[in-house]
């Protein structure tokens, strides 16, 4: 199950009216339609937005619509629509106090300004990574402004600034992080869901890794679901609505290293409720409901070309126009759905031209690593007799190692910010041998990886075989022939093998 973040919240409303002069004396008697909407629907009521801002790990603090910070901060910032039809939103804000700039995330699903749809729609809500640059004590104050979706973009509020400078600073994962715990530091999660926004740029992932070329094998990131995290393909082929199962089972034989990557699963018959089971298995089909949470023809999911789509236990087929119904020989494109499996890590920023590549679990090299506080010239490989003490993140990044992923977990992270890993001498760990001989060296320092071993043969009159082995500590000890083996070394250890007569 998918973990919240960690949030401090604050919400509030903010009020808009639109400007407009009618001629006529009341609006029974003078009705005047534009597009869809009557004049008179106009006027009866504001258009009313929520907000609610939450933190990304900061030490920023949040009151209602202000946020104060004394350092770089990264915040998401949820408009919601009151409003029954379509209107336009636009994220504004005030430096109350202080100075500094204000900027929306590279990393952002949303941006500060489109289109939003009515209350209880597929889409009523937008939330958009912003970035607070400073460095001294800032107050800012966000309001949203609006406007009815076939007229002009009001101008700003009175004493507010429009949010429209993009901050182009993305993380580059060189040695590999965790994916869900990128989308989920990049989105808004709700109902156990971390789904991205239809204007992303930081979604792409290239799967088998080709790294001639990175716009082969290129998906797109959906977001996380409790069965991982869901990805689409970009087309590939076309293939009729009867030979779908055929063609996705063909797809799935070409992709690497399937049961480490991709979650073994049938739930692809996703809506608002979750995902459910469906007649796929291990790969499957966007449902529409995705399709239209995500933005639809204003996302990155707006196609070029038609493609299948599930709805419910139903075959419909996207296209640049919408959305039809679809029949048995109707032809279109296959665009891929699977789930990867959570533990996956990733290098790479997720833009186009840097797509994320799936990785084996591994370090994060981070800005620099120190042995005890003194700099090491190069980050300690995991075979160098070195454990990691500390990870010391700018920025309310926190950071810690994870023993039982043997790797460095970074978590609450909030652009800019760089780390340090501080290193400090392995764990001893000493073989004594009962009736034998070990040999030297008899006490070793192990790393990162846990494991060491060592040479080993029985005095006169005794034996290997039926040998007795035992660690202190909790270490696995094991042997084969004369070589016994150490593994699963958290701490200091001293083990014994004793020969059998």
């Amino acid at each position: 199950m998918i973990q919240k973040l960690k949030t401090k919240v604050g919400a509030s409303i903010g009020i808009t009216l639109l400007s407009m002069i009618i001629i006529g004396t009341s609006y029974g008697i003078f009705v005047v339609t534009s597009d869809k909407y009557k004049a008179s629907e106009l006027l009866i009521s504001n258009l009313l937005y929520g907000i609610e801002i939450k933190t990304t790990g900061g030490n920023e603090t949040i009151n209602n619509k202000t946020v104060t910070t004394n350092k770089t901060s990264t915040i998401l910032v949820t408009i919601t629509s009151l409003n029954n039809i379509e209107s336009k939103y636009s994220l504004e804000y005030k430096i109350k106090n202080g100075n500094g700039n204000i900027y929306y995330a590279s990393t952002t699903g949303w941006y500060p300004s489109g289109k939003i749809s009515p209350s209880g729609k597929e889409i009523y809500k937008k939330t958009i990574k912003v970035v607070i640059e400073t460095t001294t004590n800032i107050e800012v104050e966000f309001n949203v402004n609006g406007g009815y979706a076939y007229n002009e973009e009001p101008p700003s509020l009175i004493g507010y600034t429009k949010i429209t400078e993009e901050y182009n600073k993305t993380i580059n994962h060189e040695e590999g992080t965790n994916l869900n715990e990128i989308i989920e530091n990049e989105t808004e999660c709700e109902n156990n869901k971390c789904i991205y926004g239809g204007e992303t740029k930081n979604n792409y992932l290239q799967y088998p890794t080709d790294k001639t070329n990175n716009q082969n094998n290129i998906w797109r990131i959906i977001g996380t679901y409790e069965e991982g995290t869901k990805i689409i393909s970009n087309i590939t082929t076309t293939t009729k609505q009867s030979e779908i199962l055929t063609s996705l089972t063909t797809f799935y034989n070409t992709l690497e290293k399937q049961t480490d990557y991709i979650n073994q699963t049938n739930k692809f018959n996703c809506n608002q409720e979750g995902c459910t089971e469906s007649s796929y298995t291990n790969i499957g089909l966007i449902s529409t409901y995705e399709y239209n949470q995500i933005g639809g023809l204003s996302s990155y999911l707006n196609p070029t070309n038609n493609y299948f789509s599930l709805n419910n236990t139903g075959i419909e087929n996207i296209t640049p126009n919408g959305i039809e119904n679809t029949n048995v020989n109707t032809t279109s494109g296959l665009r891929p759905v699977v789930y990867l499996n959570s533990e996956v890590n990733v290098t790479g920023s997720g833009t186009e031209t840097d797509p994320y590549r799936l990785t084996p679990k591994g370090d994060i090299i981070l800005a620099s690593a120190t042995l005890n506080g003194s700099p090491l010239e190069t980050f300690p490989k995991e075979t160098d007799p070195y454990i990691v003490k500390e990870v010391k993140c700018t920025n309310g990044t926190k950071g810690y190692w994870d023993n039982e992923r043997k790797t460095i977990r970074l978590t609450e992270i909030n652009m800019p910010a760089s780390c340090v890993v501080d290193f400090k001498e392995g764990h001893t760990v000493t073989l004594t041998a009962t009736n034998g001989v070990v040999s030297s060296p008899v006490s070793k320092v192990v790393g990162r990886s846990g494991r060491t071993s060592y040479t080993v043969s029985a005095s006169n009159g005794y034996t290997l075989e039926g040998s007795t082995l035992t660690c202190d500590n909790g270490a696995t000890i094991t042997r084969s022939n004369n070589t016994v083996t150490i593994t699963e070394i958290n701490g200091p250890e001293t083990c014994n093998i004793t020969m059998k007569e």
